[in-house]
């Protein structure tokens, strides 16, 4: 028989909402989830907190009374874009807050901590060969380095203490439950469009890897049944797009769509090499979503939460 596995899920934000929204569609079977956030409730979740991540110790009470096992941590520091003006506070709101979580979750005998990072910006634009998750990357900006340090503090305490992890470094997540207004292009664009606002694309024509909010969901719970412990996986998507490129592809759902080029110095962003997914296909067999098809879900999630 089975032990029950109280899982707690801090951070209940767009991915959140992508991956713990369809856990009852994988059977797995004797899970409970418990949700902490800033958010009144997430009706995803058997049980929520309304609490801060750097409320330590509402943080250290709930995973000793809802006798925790696991934690899935789904939030990070500000966007790239003002990660280099926000150095202390994302520092104090996320990396002081992460250690102490590794420090409570000893303390109570967490079996398994799942940290999302980010493959864009912890690779910056330095070259790889074979895995790239088997490298040691140099970040460009504090948003990488911060994330970078926290995958280093949890790979110590697995090392020092036995605690297990499982560190999923995404590429740009798109899809449905998106309401930032600041960050993620194709969203943003499409959401614009609808409401007749021209689409502004930068004069950068570099390539980056976008993934599909549904196929990362399937993949988090492919990866938590299938992988090994104490891995770093890309979770990334087979194609590569450009900002033309995806505009081109969004023109074919949204004829209508206008853009404004402009340039622009972005003295935060990395131009990283083409982030793979070779280690991740070598563990699981998963089929992504056609970008054509993942943009047509997208728009139909847009219209239906149009503001």
């Amino acid at each position: 028989m089975n032990k029950l596995q109280n899982i707690l899920v801090i951070g209940t934000g767009f991915i959140s909402k992508n991956i713990i929204g369809i856990q009852s569609r994988y059977n797995i079977k004797n899970l409970n989830i418990i949700s902490l956030s800033r958010a009144k409730d997430f009706q995803f979740s058997d049980k929520h907190i309304t609490a801060d991540f750097t409320d330590h110790s509402c943080l250290r009470k709930t995973l000793k009374e809802e006798r925790i096992t696991k934690i899935f941590l789904f939030i990070g520091p500000s966007f790239p874009s003002i990660s280099n003006e926000n150095i202390i506070s994302d520092i104090n709101t996320y990396l002081i807050s992460f250690i102490k979580l590794i420090e409570n979750s000893l303390e109570n005998n967490i079996k398994e901590i799942i940290m999302l990072s980010s493959a864009g910006t912890v690779y910056g634009s330095s070259n790889v060969s074979s895995y790239q998750e088997d490298t040691l990357p140099y970040q460009e900006n504090s948003y990488g380095v911060l994330l970078k340090t926290m995958e280093n503090y949890l790979i110590l305490a697995s090392k020092i203490n036995l605690i297990n992890y499982k560190i999923l470094r995404l590429s740009n997540v798109f899809g449905l439950h998106h309401e930032s207004e600041t960050n993620g292009f194709i969203n943003i664009a499409t959401r614009n469009t609808l409401k007749n606002i021209p689409t502004k694309v930068f004069s950068n024509n570099s390539k980056k890897n976008y993934i599909f909010s549904k196929d990362l969901a399937e993949i988090f719970w492919e990866v938590f049944e299938k992988v090994n412990t104490n891995c770093i996986l890309n979770i990334a998507s087979d194609s590569n797009f450009s900002l033309l490129d995806l505009c081109l592809k969004i023109k074919e759902q949204l004829p209508n769509m206008v853009t404004v080029t402009e340039s622009q110095n972005i003295t935060y962003d990395t131009t990283p090499p083409d982030i793979n997914n070779l280690k991740l296909k070598s563990l699981i067999d998963f089929k992504f979503t056609p970008i054509k098809d993942a943009i047509k879900e997208t728009l139909e999630w847009e219209k239906a939460n149009l503001k």
